[in-house]
C-alpha cells in the first residue's frame, strides 16, 4: 500500500489532542477562581439552614411552655429546687414529645428528689429504688436533637465529662436559656443589674418555700416553684405564677434566648469553687446552689460585653482590671450565639426572632421583664 502524508491541517490536528501546560494552568486557575466565589455562598447557604434550624429548635420550647400552661393553667419554674431538682429543661420533657426520657429521669433520679450531681450522672452513687445511670440512659439524655444549634456543635458534642463529684456539672448540655431578671429594688424600672442578680441568684432559687415575698424582687417571665415542704415538698412543687403574670403580654416578652459560650469553654464545667468562671457549659438537668446560672442568662444593662455578646470568641479567662466574678457576669452569664450578627431570641407567644448583637441592652431587658408597662419595637 502507498503512503499517503498527512496534510497540513491533519498534522496540526494530531499535534492539537492534548493541552499544553500553559493551558492546563489556565484551566486550574479558572476552576479555582470559581470555587473561590462559589464557596462562600455556599457556606452561606449552609449558615442560612443552621440558623433556620436553631430557631425551630427555640420555637419548639416557646410551644412547649404553652402546652404546660394550657395543660396546668400556670406557668413554668424554671426550676423547683437549687439543691439538684429538676429544671425547666426537664419540667418541659413531655410537652416537647420526651415523655420517655422524662420517665427516664424520674426512675434515675428518685423520682425527681435527688441530687443530679457528677455521682448521679456517672452511676457511681444510687439511691434506694433508683435505676442505676449506665451508658444508654447518658446517651439518651444527650440524644435530645433540639437541646443543641447545630450553628455551634452537633448533637453528640452536648456532653460534659468533667470527672467524678459530688457537684453538679456533668451531664447533657443545652445551647438555651431561659431569662432571669431582678430589679434592684423592686420598683426602679431601669435598675436590671448584673451583679445584684447574681448575687440574688441563690436567694431566688433556695428561698423560694421560705421566703416567697422575695419573689416580688424577681420580674422574669419565670420564677421558682412553691415547695410547701422538704423532703416531700419535691413532690408536691406548684407553679407560682397564673398566665396574668405576663402582664405585658405575650408578643411582648422574651421567655428564651440562646446562651453565650466562649468558643473555648465548649464542654466545660468546673468541678471546683474557685473556678467559677468557667461554668459556662454544664448539664440542663438542675441547679447547683450559688451556680444555678447555667440553666439562665442574666438580663442586665451594665455588661462590659453586652447582654448578647457580639463575639463568640470572647476569652475564656479573666481579662486585666476584671475579677472573676464580674468576668462572670461580663462573660460566660449573657446571652449569645456563633452566628454572625444575631442572636435567636423566642417571645411569649413563641414567635422566634433575630435579635442583632448590637441591640440596646435597656431595651433587651425591657422585653425580659414581664410587668414593666413599655412596649419595645422589635427587630
Amino acid at each position: 500500500m502507498k503512503n499517503v502524508p498527512f496534510t497540513r491541517n491533519e498534522t496540526a490536528r494530531a499535534n492539537r489532542e492534548a493541552f499544553t501546560l500553559v493551558e492546563l494552568l489556565v484551566v486550574i486557575a479558572i476552576i479555582g477562581t470559581l470555587v473561590a466565589l462559589l464557596l462562600p455562598a455556599v457556606q452561606a447557604a449552609r449558615e442560612a439552614a443552621r440558623r433556620m434550624q436553631c430557631g425551630n429548635h427555640l420555637k419548639q420550647y416557646g410551644l412547649a411552655v404553652h402546652s404546660f400552661a394550657n395543660a396546668k393553667n400556670d406557668y413554668v419554674p424554671p426550676v423547683v429546687t437549687a439543691e439538684g431538682g429538676p429544671s425547666i429543661w426537664v419540667i418541659l420533657m413531655p410537652y416537647y414529645e420526651q415523655s420517655a426520657l422524662y420517665e427516664l429521669y424520674l426512675r434515675t433520679a428518685y423520682g425527681g428528689m435527688r441530687v443530679t450531681n457528677n455521682q448521679w450522672w456517672s452511676g457511681a452513687d444510687t439511691w434506694p429504688g433508683d435505676e442505676p445511670m449506665i451508658e444508654e440512659h447518658r446517651k439518651s439524655f444527650a440524644s435530645v436533637s433540639i437541646a443543641t444549634c447545630p450553628s455551634r456543635r452537633s448533637q453528640s458534642q452536648g456532653r460534659t465529662d468533667s470527672g467524678v463529684g459530688d457537684r453538679i456539672g456533668n451531664g447533657a448540655c443545652n445551647d438555651y436559656a431561659t431569662v432571669i431578671t431582678m430589679k434592684q429594688d423592686g420598683t426602679n424600672s431601669t435598675a436590671y443589674d448584673s451583679v445584684v442578680t447574681l448575687n440574688s441568684v441563690t436567694r431566688y432559687w433556695r428561698q423560694r418555700f421560705r421566703q416567697p415575698e422575695d419573689a416580688d424582687y424577681f420580674v422574669g417571665p419565670f420564677r421558682a416553684g412553691i415547695i410547701p415542704a422538704i423532703p416531700d415538698g419535691m413532690k408536691n412543687w406548684e407553679p407560682r405564677d397564673t398566665m396574668a403574670w405576663w402582664s405585658d403580654g405575650t408578643s411582648n416578652q422574651i421567655i428564651f434566648g440562646e446562651k453565650h459560650i466562649p468558643m473555648g469553654l465548649l464542654q466545660t464545667c468546673a468541678n471546683d469553687w474557685d473556678a467559677d468562671y468557667t461554668f459556662a457549659d454544664c448539664q440542663y438537668f438542675s441547679a447547683d446552689g450559688t451556680n444555678e446560672i447555667h440553666i439562665g442568662r442574666v438580663a442586665a444593662t451594665n455588661l462590659t460585653f453586652g447582654m448578647i455578646t457580639r463575639n463568640p470568641g470572647v476569652a475564656a479567662e479573666p481579662q486585666s482590671g476584671q475579677t472573676v466574678n464580674r468576668y462572670n457576669a461580663e462573660s460566660n452569664f449573657s446571652f449569645g450565639s456563633y452566628h454572625p450578627g444575631v442572636s435567636h431570641f423566642v417571645l411569649g407567644d413563641g414567635a422566634v426572632r433575630a435579635f442583632n448583637v448590637n441591640m440596646i441592652q435597656l431595651a433587651v431587658c425591657r422585653l425580659c421583664d414581664v410587668g414593666d408597662g413599655v412596649s419595645v419595637e422589635l427587630p
